[in-house]
């Protein structure tokens, strides 16, 4: 009898008509002078939503039904969710209990004094939907957002009025401004975790815009215009089951089906394949069948030991980069190496087949022989035509006619290639291969020093005659000077290690339950044991940490995050939680994390698991494992999850011009570009980072533009 719902007349505040309502769930006070409803009611004539008083034969109903909880003592042992009357003492206000009413009484009094403080008109707003008068809330969280546009939960309690009330639009327009204020805007009695609320904002703002069929708003979009009101439909929080019955939890079905957010990625391009020169492909035909048989195995040898830098005797031991160079090698020896008369091959060819050649041959062997190998950084690509490169050596910045390398190389990627002019117009001839951006000033400063000895030697200074001699010391660079692996860190700085801790379970339903109830344990998911898995997130109980004491500035920050389906918010991954009938595996990325979590649980499910021993193994280690049982990672393929990533790295960007950077000396990119060499090193950090997104974009991932992020530290779309 005490679950079953209650019928009860309630009079209108507004009509003043009394109609009967069956309800789920009423808090009464012990003393009978507060009761509230907990389900929203409409008013039958007016529409009124939560603006009725408990008509007296009403209170007859309460409160036979709350006596019969205090006089049977079997009540005691009931849960409180299955009852539908269910006793209330106060609440907790101005650092005291109060009772409901009196707390509407106690700011009443406060808002005489100061009627223009937001602070206390969102409080008092919030005391009367406590005690649903919900309509006679509205006009304080309207006043209180006059006067401070930045009180988020002003916009957010009239979008939920609006919602009930069946009003889409103006609940759209509330929620969204409520979005877009909500990481500066001002919060004056949010009682939750901040990031629960931020959430729970979020979740409506996307059932919101995917019932009126439209994306999410950014900034600066124009508010939408007052439609017609359509008809309400209750609110589903995101771990609810789905209202379209298919069992599973709203956030993981149609909340993200109702977002409207994302796009396709973009079907293969059409290639235009490039038209074959045949003067190049003769010339190198005769060139191949002259080497073959001219050549002799001893000046073959030798000239593996000098680009190698190996021993000249057989067999030939190659290092690990020749599978990778070997295009490099053959491009050297044709048109750099010389042999023991001192002339290149390309040169011994030209002169001894000189007859045979037509006259466009030997003008393409001629610039050749002018040729070297430089590096190249991409300027601009013009897919199916050619590039724009600068030579990074002298400077010089030429259009080549490249269609092959127009389909491969992205914008500011760096690639070691022989460029030659013939009739006015640059071609590649050889093989392009691209190297890492971060090791060019390294690579640089090595060539330099040994340039400096060849025009001691030789008193042939530039750098176009050294390369020509000397190309074959760009492969000789990485093997000599090995750069060591960043010390990889979590965001905390500490060092990143594998680490798992193992648990016994003695009740996995209590233990599912309890974890399933904590804000920091999120996304709960079947797996294939047939148990359960939890994302440890950095959020409530397991916000706030200490830092460690690791630089990061010779090491890399390596962090895994998940985003809210808005993609507005992100959360650090701490850890996974694996929970199955016996066992309990918690797996982090340092000692620090598990130490933490290990405590979390033991304290959370005290009773329910026992812990029994850690497990600790390098992190490279472990990923080659992953690897080598093809756990890695996956492209992303669903549209929300594109949309999502992206709106994450859009919102990294924005902050970035503000962050501290260790690369530019513990400066943020805004304070850098204060001076000339401060803005040469963020322009080469932008440069990296747009690079990284051209390859993005190429191979058809979630990419960027970093155009807005230039504009705002007043670096031009031409600097570079």
């Amino acid at each position: 009898f005490l679950r079953e719902p209650l019928e009860i007349p309630l009079k209108c505040r507004s009509c003043r008509n009394v109609y009967h309502y069956t309800v789920g769930k009423v808090f009464v006070a012990a003393n009978g002078k507060d009761t509230v409803i907990e389900d929203h009611i409409v008013c039958k004539k007016c529409g009124a939503l939560d603006h009725y008083e408990v008509a007296s034969e009403g209170m007859v109903s309460v409160t036979a039904r709350l006596a019969l909880l205090t006089l049977d003592p079997g009540t005691v042992k009931m849960d409180r969710d299955e009852m539908t009357v269910v006793p209330i003492r106060t609440v907790s206000a101005f650092g005291k209990e109060l009772p409901l009413q009196d707390l509407v009484d106690k700011y009443e009094k406060k808002l005489r004094k100061n009627p223009e403080s937001p602070e206390l008109l969102i409080g008092f707003a919030n005391a009367l939907r406590q005690i649903k008068r919900r309509e006679d809330s509205v006009p304080f969280y309207e006043r209180a957002i006059r006067i401070d546009p930045l009180a988020v939960e002003g916009h957010v309690s009239l979008g939920e009025y609006a919602l009930h009330k069946g009003d889409l639009e103006t609940a759209f327009s509330h929620y969204s401004k409520a979005a877009e204020i909500m990481d500066r805007g001002h919060y004056y009695r949010v009682s939750a975790d901040l990031d629960q609320f931020k959430e729970s904002l979020l979740d409506m703002l996307m059932m919101v815009s995917g019932r009126l069929g439209r994306g999410l708003p950014h900034p600066g979009d124009p508010r939408p215009v007052r439609e017609a009101p359509l008809p309400a439909r209750s609110a589903v929080g995101r771990n609810h089951p789905c209202p379209c019955g298919s069992g599973k939890k709203y956030k993981k079905c149609c909340l993200l089906k109702e977002s409207g957010q994302g796009a396709a990625p973009a079907g293969p391009e059409t290639r235009k394949p490039p038209t074959p020169d045949p003067v190049f492909r003769r010339l190198r035909e005769g060139l191949a069948r002259y080497a073959e048989r001219e050549i002799s195995r001893e000046e073959f040898l030798r000239a593996t030991g000098i680009f190698w830098n190996t021993e000249t005797r057989e067999p030939i031991a190659l290092p690990e980069r020749a599978s990778r160079d070997k295009g490099q090698f053959h491009d050297w020896f044709i048109h750099d190496y010389r042999t023991a008369d001192g002339k290149t091959i390309l040169e011994g060819f030209s002169e001894r087949r000189l007859g045979t050649l037509s006259a466009e041959e030997r003008r393409l062997a001629e610039s050749l022989i002018k040729s070297y190998e430089s590096i190249y950084e991409v300027q601009a690509v013009r897919e199916g035509e050619g590039l724009t490169i600068r030579d990074l050596f002298t400077g010089e910045t030429m259009d080549v006619e490249e269609v092959s390398g127009s389909y491969e190389a992205v914008q500011w990627d760096l690639v070691q290639v022989r460029v030659y002019t013939m009739d006015g117009k640059c071609s590649f001839g050889g093989n392009g291969q691209t190297m890492p951006r971060k090791r060019f000033e390294a690579l640089k400063a090595y060539l330099d020093n040994a340039r400096r000895s060849f025009e001691a030697d030789t008193g042939r200074a530039g750098w176009p005659a050294f390369l020509k001699e000397n190309a074959f010391l760009i492969g000789r660079f990485f093997d000599e000077v090995v750069e060591e692996p960043p010390m990889l860190l979590t965001e905390e700085r500490h060092r990143i290690i594998s680490s798992k801790a193992r648990f016994t379970v003695s009740d996995c339903g209590r233990a599912r339950k309890l974890l399933s109830g904590e804000y920091d344990f999120a996304d709960e998911e079947e797996i294939p044991s047939g148990g359960v898995s939890f994302s440890w997130l950095k959020r409530g109980p397991s916000k706030e940490w200490e830092m460690g004491t690791e630089s990061d500035e010779k090491g890399m920050i390596a962090t895994s995050s998940i985003v809210h389906p808005s993609g507005k918010m992100t959360f650090t991954v701490l850890g996974t939680v694996n929970l199955d009938p016996d066992r309990l595996i918690l797996e982090c990325m340092s000692r620090e994390r598990l130490e933490r979590g290990k405590k979390r649980l033991l304290d959370l499910l005290r009773g329910s698991v026992r812990h029994r021993i850690d497990e600790f193994e390098d992190i490279r280690v472990a990923m080659e494992r992953r690897e080598g049982k093809g756990e890695a990672a996956k492209p992303l393929k669903n549209e929300e999850a594109r949309a999502m990533l992206v709106s994450v790295m859009q919102k990294y960007m924005s902050a970035w011009p503000d962050q501290e950077i260790p690369a530019l000396g513990g400066k943020t990119p805004r304070e850098a570009v204060a001076t000339k060499a401060g803005r040469e090193k963020v322009l080469d950090l932008i440069k990296d980072m747009e690079n990284g997104e051209a390859r993005k974009k190429r191979a058809g991932e979630p990419f960027i533009d970093l155009g807005p992020l230039r504009r705002e530290l007043g670096i031009g779309r031409d600097e570079g």
